[in-house]
């Protein structure tokens, strides 16, 4: 088990060198600063994140990871622009999105120098806007065809698929609209059969 439990976390690495990072911890919904690395066995307390976040995206490995977005500001969430750099030990600052934007935790991927962060809730939707990060700077690209949060994503910063999730308002519908990414077009594939939103998902893009 991890030392702490949370939900909104953020995760990034693989299976025998993970990091979860922020959330909140539920009762009393307390934004989290916390981060823990997993080693396929164990989970370990480490250094904490300059800054309590919640429903941040995330993309790289344990000695080499990103954070990005998330809401800072539990009373009224709104989202951060905020993105911190990971070297296995000590976190620092990074650039800072274009766009602040939440619920985004699984629309992420790639590495600390090359990721994308995808859609994610902007205020007051779900938006389409995508960002690529070259290990210093955001740049913002081509948007996705459908707004979302709270959706998945895999793959690498040219070769990429984002996954179901959730748009709106005025009612928030889940959606099962599946689209891929080549690097420089966003193309709508077959939905998945099961819409859903808190998503996470996990692959290679390949």
């Amino acid at each position: 088990n991890m030392n702490q439990r949370k939900d909104h976390n953020c995760q990034f690495g693989t299976q025998t060198a993970a990091v979860s990072t922020g959330g909140v911890l539920s009762p009393p919904g307390v934004h989290q600063s916390t981060v823990e690395e997993y080693d396929g066995t164990n989970w370990t307390e480490v250094t904490n994140l300059p800054t309590a976040i919640v429903g941040a995206g995330t993309a790289g490995s344990l000695t080499a990871g990103l954070v990005q977005g998330g809401s800072t500001t539990p009373a009224a969430p709104t989202g951060s622009a905020l993105s911190f750099e990971y070297d296995g030990t000590n976190w620092t600052s990074g650039g800072a999105l274009n766009t602040g934007r939440y619920r985004a935790m699984g629309q992420s991927v790639g590495l600390q120098t090359a990721a994308l962060y995808i859609g994610g809730f902007e205020g007051p939707a779900p938006g389409t806007e995508v960002e690529s990060y070259d290990g210093s700077s955001w740049t913002i690209i081509t948007s996705t065809n459908t707004a979302s949060d709270l959706g998945g994503a895999n793959g690498t910063q040219t070769s990429a698929i984002k996954i179901s999730g959730r748009n709106g308002p005025p009612s928030y519908t889940t959606i099962g609209n599946v689209e891929t990414y080549n690097g420089t077009a966003w193309t709508e594939v077959t939905n998945v059969a099961t819409a859903r939103s808190y998503c996470s998902s996990t692959g290679s893009g390949a």
